[in-house]
């Protein structure tokens, strides 16, 4: 997937669709800077769920090191770091296999 490109320009991805099948199947493998695009927040918990399991939830921003869980962030396109982000997001990641079996990745979702 390509990583530079807009939050907003990536396609919408639907529940029960071919496309929504191969998330999860890419969602679970090993890699870095997966990233999807759902149409809202709790379609995203779905697909973060289908894909890696209950994930916990950790605070956004927050200075503690985690190896494994997701945070919701908001709209980063303010931001010198990730302008990119210009939608809410789910940031995960699941590093409990190690560097080379892990993975990590944001789902971005339309605000409202």
């Amino acid at each position: 997937m390509e990583t530079d490109k807009r939050a907003s320009e990536y396609e919408i991805i639907v529940p029960d669709t071919p496309k929504w099948q191969a998330a999860i199947k890419d969602l679970q493998s090993a890699g870095r800077k997966k990233n999807y695009r759902v149409a809202h927040q709790h379609v995203a918990l779905q697909l973060l769920k289908s894909a890696r399991g209950d994930l916990p939830w950790k605070e956004t921003y927050t200075a503690e090191p985690y190896i494994y869980g997701y945070e919701i962030h908001p709209n980063e396109s303010h931001t010198q770091h990730v302008p990119h982000h210009d939608l809410p997001h789910i940031k995960w990641k699941d590093w409990r296999a190690g560097k080379r079996y892990g993975a990590t990745g944001h789902i971005f979702f339309d605000e409202g």
